[in-house]
């Protein structure tokens, strides 16, 4: 055969086109042949590209969010997004958690392979701060309850937390840890400790006065009173330590009250023990004598009322007068 040819038939996008053999140019110088001329087939196949859902992440607001949109590897030539025809669903949600972002559909020229996306929705932050309070000693049990939360969004409560509180309670003076713990579906939590704070009531200590008479014998004062105690205790709740108020002779001795106690801020008040002066009647002595011409003169005294044994010699006494020549009286 001499000459040319031509085939005939061709195709763009995928699919099967028929191809036939154009043979007008075609010619030979042999003779009893005849030309019979079959028609042939063009096959496209697709091309593959991968379809993937976006993916994306955020943190909690209290609102439905959601992603969109999908990224494919493998177009040629050039050609975009809208040679497809892709569906996406999935990918929203209010809650914290991940949600499945799927695409699917179909091409004209294109086998598609689909990767799922995923939306992930982050708790948000919040801090919850167990409540603190601060109370006086009262005898009995108290308590404080109940916290605080900062980062709530979208107008939300404390309703939407499992917090659980523990501690905060207690009787005596003191602090006493008031803590909170717990979860969240939608937040992740921060915990800060509260506390209770039991403050010492006042009570004032008075150390005991007293008065006495002098005996000659060492004399003391005891005991004290508390004005401030509370729920009906007694003088045993304190740890009292007492000095002072004992003496022998007259005059004032300091009687001091000292010490602690668990639940009680203590004001002290010295007391005093007065020991006075007992009464002695001292009578200057008296005598009769007859005149003689000479002075003459009398001494001496005497004591009632000395205790304990004593005499004049604990007396410090001057004695006047008493002394003359002539006939008559003179005072002592």
């Amino acid at each position: 055969l001499f000459g040319s040819g031509s085939i005939t038939g061709s195709g763009r996008d995928a699919g099967t086109y028929t191809l036939g053999l154009d043979v007008d140019g075609l010619w030979s110088t042999q003779q009893g042949y005849d030309l019979i001329v079959g028609e042939g087939t063009l096959t496209i196949d697709k091309a593959q590209a991968t379809v993937t859902a976006n993916s994306g992440t955020t943190t909690y607001t209290g609102t439905e969010q959601n992603i969109d949109g999908f990224t494919v590897a493998g177009l040629v030539n050039g050609e975009g997004q809208e040679v497809l025809d892709v569906q996406l669903s999935g990918g929203s949600g209010t809650d914290a958690g991940n949600y499945a972002h799927t695409a699917s559909g179909d091409a004209q020229n294109y086998l598609l392979t689909f990767v799922d996306g995923e939306l992930n929705i982050d708790k948000a932050t919040a801090t919850v701060t167990a409540n603190s309070g601060t109370t006086i000693y009262t005898g009995t049990e108290q308590s404080v309850d109940g916290f605080t939360v900062a980062g709530l969004v979208n107008g939300e409560g404390q309703e939407v937390l499992d917090v659980q509180l523990s501690g905060g309670r207690g009787t005596d003076a003191g602090h006493y840890a008031h803590t909170a713990s717990g979860d969240a579906q939608n937040y992740l939590l921060t915990f800060i400790d509260g506390e209770l704070t039991i403050d010492k009531a006042t009570a004032t200590v008075t150390a005991n006065s007293g008065t006495t008479t002098y005996t000659g014998t060492e004399q003391n004062i005891d005991g004290f009173t508390v004005a401030g105690l509370v729920n009906g205790e007694g003088l045993e709740v304190l740890d009292v330590q007492l000095s002072g108020g004992r003496g022998t002779n007259a005059g004032n001795y300091d009687h001091t009250a000292s010490g602690d106690a668990q639940n009680y801020l203590l004001t002290f008040v010295d007391g005093t023990l007065t020991i006075d002066k007992a009464t002695a009647t001292v009578t200057a002595n008296s005598g009769t004598t007859t005149y003689t011409g000479t002075e003459q003169n009398i001494d001496g005294f005497t004591v009632a009322g000395l205790v304990n044994g004593e005499d004049a010699s604990v007396l410090a006494i001057t004695t006047h007068g008493g002394r003359g020549t002539d006939a008559g009286h003179y005072a002592h």
